[in-house]
């Protein structure tokens, strides 16, 4: 008699956390809330514990882990060009004029279907009440770029919609490195003019592709800088309101303290007038008893 093969923890972990990351941002915490204590209630306590430390995603984290529904095709073709990309540089490194251009069209296609599936994950946030600026873009787009160009389980998480946080880009400077020691090799091992001559293309093969990729790098760069700068003046404008406003306060309270004094003064002054009168009339009232 034969059981069914019961899923391992890690395999039961990405199972959860792809429900639990396709709700919605704001929902997530009462999402998992729920999960942890369905968990515990089917004596799943391990499980339950680490469903409990998974964080809130970021909305392009939640953006990335919904492409595998929102633009399926794509992001299946975007993952299959990036792992082309690590054999295509192999071969373009060993000289082959024809890997070379075959290199460049894939770094060309990744960056169109990168920016594809940028524009559906935005359009997606803005049918579901989530405003998705250049910021979050960027970031969907960096993790987008590292999850498929790097090896590992990141693109296979991504696939699934099970990403557990961003990826940090670093895929394409790999390549690139990857290209110009290729290109080095080749020249050393050469012989002749002709190896020479192959070790050079190879070598401008790959600062090709490193220059396309370094001018991308820079643009984002300069964007995100700019989107930084615009962030601190708006923060320092914010703390010079409240600084202006804390010190109107301040006036405030000083002038209602002078006030209080003021009018603490003019009522003891009262309160000593009052007792006087009283004490006035008192001795009136017993002179006229007196007559």
């Amino acid at each position: 008699m034969s059981s069914q093969k019961q899923p391992s923890s890690e395999e039961a972990l990405e199972e959860v956390s792809r429900r639990l990351y396709s709700e919605r941002p704001e929902d997530f915490v009462a999402a998992r809330g729920r999960l942890v204590r369905e968990l515990r209630g089917q004596g799943e306590r391990e499980l339950a514990g680490r469903v409990a430390a998974l964080r809130r995603p970021t909305l392009s984290l939640w953006l990335a882990n919904r492409l595998s529904e929102v633009a399926a095709p794509e992001l299946e073709e975007l993952l299959a060009v990036g792992g082309e990309l690590q054999g295509a540089q192999a071969k373009a490194a060993r000289g082959d004029a024809g890997a070379r251009r075959r290199f460049r069209e894939l770094i060309a296609r990744h960056s169109q279907l990168i920016e594809a599936l940028v524009r559906a994950a935005q359009s997606y946030a803005a049918e579901n009440g989530h405003g998705g600026g250049d910021e979050v873009g960027r970031r969907l787009a960096a993790t987008l770029r590292a999850a498929s160009t790097e090896p590992g389980e990141s693109g296979r998480r991504l696939a699934q919609g099970s990403l557990p946080a961003e990826v940090e880009p670093g895929g394409f400077e790999l390549i690139s490195a990857g290209t110009r020691e290729g290109g080095a090799e080749a020249g050393e091992r050469g012989e002749g003019r002709k190896e020479a001559a192959t070790g050079e293309e190879s070598s401008r093969a790959g600062q090709e592709a490193s220059g396309v990729e370094g001018v991308a790098r820079a643009a984002e760069a300069r964007k995100l800088a700019a989107e930084r700068e615009r962030a601190a003046v708006a923060a320092r404008s914010r703390a010079d309101e409240l600084a202006r406003r804390a010190r109107s306060l301040l006036r405030e309270a000083a002038r209602a303290q002078e006030e209080a004094d003021a009018a603490e003064g003019e009522a003891a002054a009262a309160q000593n007038e009052a007792a006087q009168a009283r004490q006035a009339a008192d001795e009136a009232a017993a002179r006229a008893k007196r007559r």
